[in-house]
């Protein structure tokens, strides 16, 4: 079904790659010609007049409906509408006079993913799906079996991957059927990088883009889908001459797996299967569906991405739960530190207008936290911008070279290669180390040698780009 408004169809599809545009026939995802991810595009002449009254009697993402996709019912929640906020002591700590922060773990579920939902869910019951399975686990399970309790559709999660309790039982209590096959006939596929959820996520956008002048926007980057409707939001509020200028998008990814950032770097994309314990559990896709979306949005903003290790998550999650009250899923956090890593380098200067999306509740993932906590991992009370001194840099090459190495065998060799210290002193940078993740201990009889973690040789990695 397609909306007309005076003769003229309201919405259609558009291929961002090839630029073949189809009537909106719901659903269709992948381009016929190119086999792209498609988006929705709409006739904004019409929709111009509507958006001069957006915002009254709603707050939330439907009085932006003039730019989404019609239905007969909408199916909410109660989503957007979240606060923008001035993060003061945050800002005090990385260097920022004026950061703001979009707090989008107000939604119903605990994610910005909500906003998705709403506009998904509510094309799925206009259309006559009696079912829904989500091909993947995570806020887009929990997110998803919520709405679809509101729609009165049945929701089947077919992964529980990325896996965290506190979101099965979201699905759970829901009412989501967990591994169970989905009914032959009536059922919608729900993919990450659906074009009707990015219609959804962009009214964050439009929310904060309408708000404030803003030079940059640092978001977590996972699917790829946040970035694309965030830049296709700023690109439609240009063309409705509602923006004058696009703000810089910054994208962070957690090292552990970064195909977004590699692509910006002109790496290939990474080989194998991602890590299934990554602590940004929600960011990890083996191939990031809007991913050349994404990249595009980054370079034609004038902006860039960068890749935080998960000791500097963690830094960054009780960084902003200390400085501002709010507690961030580890896939949220890593915009912090990777806001901390973008002020170092120069990319974002201490006067300018910056926006950081904290994009999911740290109550959604408790138990990922915690379990590393008691491995070991302590949060650093320092700012996570801080780095690793010439010292400890040197320490782990050392490490890395040898494979193991004792206290005092280390003490030489630094020693030998110019640096003055003395054994105290080595011991005491092998105990932060060991406390930041980056290095184990392993007994040898009496003896106790030093050995790099999957975290100390990513740390390493990133140092030897740098």
């Amino acid at each position: 079904m397609t909306s007309r408004v005076a003769g003229v169809a309201r919405e259609r599809y558009e291929c961002p790659e090839c630029g073949l545009r189809l009537p909106f026939e719901f659903p269709l995802f992948k381009c016929p010609r190119c086999g792209s991810p498609l988006l929705i595009a709409y006739d904004l002449d019409a929709a111009r007049e509507a958006m001069g009254h957006a915002g009254r009697g709603n707050r939330g993402v439907w009085q932006f409906e003039s730019l989404l996709p019609s239905v007969s019912v909408k199916v909410s929640l109660g989503e957007g509408g979240t606060p923008l906020r001035r993060a003061r002591r945050l800002g005090a700590e990385l260097g920022l006079k004026n950061l703001l922060i979009k707090d989008e773990t107000r939604n119903p579920t605990g994610s910005f993913i909500d906003r998705g939902s709403t506009v998904l869910l509510s094309l799925i019951r206009d259309r006559g799906y009696r079912a829904t399975v989500v091909t993947r686990g995570g806020n887009l399970a929990a997110s998803v079996a919520a709405y679809a309790s509101a729609a009165g559709v049945e929701c089947y999660v077919a992964s529980l991957r990325p896996y965290d309790i506190v979101k099965v039982y979201q699905v759970v209590a829901y009412g989501g059927k967990l591994l169970e096959p989905p009914p032959v006939s009536g059922t919608y596929e729900v993919e990450p990088g659906d074009p009707a959820l990015i219609e959804g996520y962009k009214t964050m956008a439009l929310e904060l883009l309408q708000q404030e002048r803003i030079d940059a926007i640092v978001m977590p980057v996972g699917s790829g889908t946040l970035m694309t409707s965030v830049w296709k939001a700023a690109r439609e509020l240009q063309e409705l001459g509602a923006l004058e200028e696009v703000p810089r998008l910054y994208g962070v990814q957690s090292a552990a797996w970064d195909p977004i950032v590699g692509a910006l770097r002109g790496r290939e994309p990474p080989s194998g299967e991602p890590p299934n314990d990554a602590i940004a559990s929600d960011l990890v896709f083996r191939s990031p569906p809007r991913a050349r979306d994404a990249v595009r949005a980054i370079v034609e903003s004038g902006g860039s991405a960068i890749s935080v290790l998960e000791h500097e998550i963690l830094c960054g999650l009780e960084l902003l739960a200390r400085s501002e009250g709010i507690l961030a899923e580890p896939s949220a956090a890593v915009a912090v530190s990777g806001l901390a890593k973008l002020v170092e380098n120069g990319e974002v200067g201490s006067s300018e207008v910056v926006v950081l999306v904290v994009t999911g509740s740290g109550l959604k993932a408790v138990s990922a936290v915690a379990k590393r906590l008691l491995k070991g991992f302590v949060l650093s009370s320092e700012a996570p911008s801080r780095g690793l001194g010439r010292t400890k840099r040197e320490i782990l090459r050392v490490v890395a070279a040898l494979g193991e190495v004792h206290g005092y065998e280390l003490w030489r060799i630094l020693s030998r290669s110019g640096l003055s210290l003395s054994k105290a002193a080595v011991y005491k940078h092998l105990a932060d180390l060991e406390r930041m993740g980056l290095l184990r201990r392993r007994a040898q009889g009496r003896a106790v040698k030093y050995l790099l973690t999957r975290d100390g040789a990513l740390a390493l990695q990133a140092i030897e780009v740098d």
